[in-house]
């Protein structure tokens, strides 16, 4: 995952730093001062200059140099004491933009896939938690605000070829907010 001028590599228990040379050997790696690594392959989010990640025992912030927790014992302690170990290869991490959030959904005790999210405010600095509706993934989409008037066939004499009337980079057409999607796969 990118991180400045290199890539962060994550393994269990540890961090990586590849960064270009160039000539034969191409990258050097430098292992990180931290003693942690990831919990599972979807659970890092790059946040600008810093990395949101999940550990095998904690949520941190770290920019290579500098890690520091987001949440605290009490929190730690219970989301641990909480995340079902056999499906951790099923938790994953995303940042919610529109929100300033980044949520860290993960399967409960007794569960495969995650049935409750950790979530970040970034603004706030807090920590809150939601329940899920068993998610397998989540997927983004815009959507547009568009006034009641605008519709598709509000025009019926207008062709694609003949508007000229509106751009599609005018405001009303980039008038874009993110939605999250949750999917799942629960026939019931």
């Amino acid at each position: 995952m990118p991180l400045g001028n290199g890539n962060i590599i994550y393994k269990e228990d540890s961090s990586y730093l590849m960064s270009y040379i160039g000539g034969q050997f191409v990258f050097s790696f430098q292992r990180l001062p931290f003693s942690f690594g990831i919990l599972s392959q979807d659970c890092a989010v790059l946040l600008e200059r810093q990395h949101f990640l999940v550990t095998n025992d904690d949520i941190v912030l770290h920019d290579g140099t500098n890690a520091k927790s987001i949440v605290n014992e009490r929190d730690r302690n219970w989301i641990f004491d909480q995340l079902e170990v056999g499906g951790k290869t099923h938790s994953f991490a995303f940042q919610y933009r529109s929100r300033g959030e980044v949520w860290f959904c993960f399967p409960t005790t007794g569960g495969t896939v995650p049935d409750l999210a950790c979530i970040w405010n970034k603004e706030r600095d807090s920590i809150t938690f939601r329940d899920l509706p068993h998610v397998r993934s989540v997927a983004y989409t815009p959507s547009m605000r568009l006034s009641s008037d605008d519709t598709w066939d509000g025009d019926a004499s207008t062709t694609w070829a003949s508007e000229t009337s509106q751009v599609w980079d005018e405001p009303q057409f980039v008038n874009i907010e993110e939605r999250v999607l949750f999917l799942n796969n629960d026939d019931g």
